[in-house]
């Protein structure tokens, strides 16, 4: 899977709406029917909330083992990450000034 930016769970459903699924009303959760493909079930998440990495590998490994969509072709429907300095997603640190982690141990004195 290619590095990429958070997907809100909007774009992640009209993702999967453009693949034939339709989102289904159930009280504690999200779940999207396709009449061939079966049914696809996700924890309750906010429109603007991002989804899980988790969530999204799993339902590439879904589409990809069935035949639906290459798991390529799937990553290509998702949003890549923004590599440009500054924009939230990525360390905008100088090499120079980057913060030294401490090593773990203690000195002796």
């Amino acid at each position: 899977m290619t590095k990429m930016r958070p997907v809100p769970f909007a774009e992640f459903r009209t993702i999967l709406e453009t693949l034939g699924y339709v989102k289904k009303r159930v009280p504690k959760g999200r779940v999207f029917e396709h009449p061939e493909a079966g049914l696809l079930l996700f924890r309750f998440y906010r429109d603007d909330e991002p989804v899980f990495p988790r969530d999204l590998t799993r339902t590439r490994t879904f589409f990809d083992l069935r035949g639906a969509i290459e798991a390529n072709a799937f990553d290509a429907m998702l949003p890549p990450a923004d590599t440009r300095r500054g924009n939230g997603f990525c360390d905008t640190r100088e090499p120079n000034n980057a913060a030294k982690r401490p090593s773990g141990r203690r000195s002796k004195n």
